[in-house]
């Protein structure tokens, strides 16, 4: 098996101590093995990734970004499941744990513990970490776009607080003239993600695709249940109008001028 075009054992023999990066982090003691266990929930959705981010990435950010990492993914898993099975509770009580923890500096979770010596090690501001909880909080139940503006809207208050506390973890402060920039890649890795995952979210009564540019309507969401094949776009929201024939054109009338045969196409019938 092969990554990045080197044999896997090679590659990760290449990869850097892990108790090495925590000694570039600053990571104390007593807290190693919680960073380390928010290092295992980041591998375990990423094994494809996560070697290739620990070989390329300064041994001193990855401690730091797999705790926030592993609390995103915790949270997006309570948000991202399927309609009839999202319990608003779950999510609501997790982030409430982490607004305490940011409030006393305490946590119980090994995860949320490595995020809070992340948000104070690194200088993250609070709001960041309140518009994270937000933006997921409004995915809670979501079934799709009604327009495109909802999908910008969701990667505005989902994406971009999570792209800006990974961006102060790197120490590398956002800027006007690079913002957009982020914001237009982000969009880019949100839309690639909701086609990769368009038939899962379907089954699970999600549509990620905003209605007018799968169907061109903006009715009401569709109403299969989770787990059943979805109807097609026509019979589900609409029935698209037939497109205008195109006006037909008159005959070019026919000329009686002779034709007069070039030098060129006489070498090509020759």
């Amino acid at each position: 098996m092969s990554l990045l075009g080197l044999p896997l054992g090679r590659l990760l023999d290449q990869i850097p101590l892990w108790h090495r990066a925590l000694d570039r982090a600053g990571v104390p003691g007593e807290l190693r093995s919680d960073y380390t266990a928010a290092a295992r929930v980041v591998a375990r959705r990423y094994p494809a990734g996560y070697p290739g981010a620990r070989l390329a990435l300064p041994p001193a950010w990855q401690p730091h970004i797999c705790a926030v990492g592993a609390v995103a993914i915790h949270t997006d898993c309570l948000v991202d499941v399927p309609v009839d099975q999202c319990d608003p509770q779950a999510f609501h009580a997790w982030a409430e744990q982490i607004r305490q923890g940011l409030v006393t500096g305490r946590a119980e979770q090994p995860i949320l513990r490595a995020a809070l010596h992340t948000v104070n090690a690194c200088s993250i501001d609070h709001a960041e970490v309140h518009a994270c909880l937000a933006g997921q909080a409004g995915r809670l139940g979501m079934r799709g776009y009604a327009t495109e503006q909802d999908h910008n809207d969701n990667t505005d208050r989902s994406n971009m607080p999570l792209i800006r506390i990974l961006s102060a973890v790197c120490g590398v402060p956002m800027h006007p003239r690079n913002e957009l920039a982020v914001r237009l890649t982000a969009d880019a890795a949100q839309r690639w993600d909701d086609l990769a995952d368009l038939a899962d979210d379907l089954r699970d009564g999600l549509l990620t695709i905003p209605r007018p540019i799968c169907c061109g309507s903006t009715s009401p969401a569709p109403t299969w249940r989770p787990g059943a094949t979805p109807p097609r776009c026509g019979t589900c929201w609409h029935t698209p109008a037939p497109r205008p024939a195109r006006p037909s054109t008159p005959p070019r009338p026919h000329s009686t001028r002779p034709i007069r045969r070039s030098s060129t196409s006489a070498v090509l019938s020759w």
